[in-house]
């Protein structure tokens, strides 16, 4: 994640869960636009998906949320591994 300081930008913050179980909280991040904490959202999700390739099993439930200053919920990305 790589948002950088300022104060005319606003912050947001960027949770990672596992089957519902919170992993992750970033600092607040800042952004100058909606256009980069969604690339931001992808990017850090492309990653982390990324990552977990080898630990993969049925029934895992990931998901990256993105959230602004007051709590409200911007973006959530999410991958989910299901065996039938």
């Amino acid at each position: 994640m790589h948002g950088s300081a300022s104060a005319l930008q606003s912050h947001y913050h960027f949770r990672v869960f596992t089957n519902n179980e919170q992993l992750h909280e970033s600092d607040a991040l800042v952004f100058d636009d909606l256009d980069e904490v969604w690339h931001e959202g992808a990017m850090t999700s492309h990653e982390i998906i990324r990552t977990l390739l080898v630990r993969i099993d049925p029934g895992l439930d990931w998901r990256l949320e993105v959230s602004d200053d007051t709590g409200r919920m911007i973006y959530r990305f999410s991958f989910k591994a299901e065996k039938f």
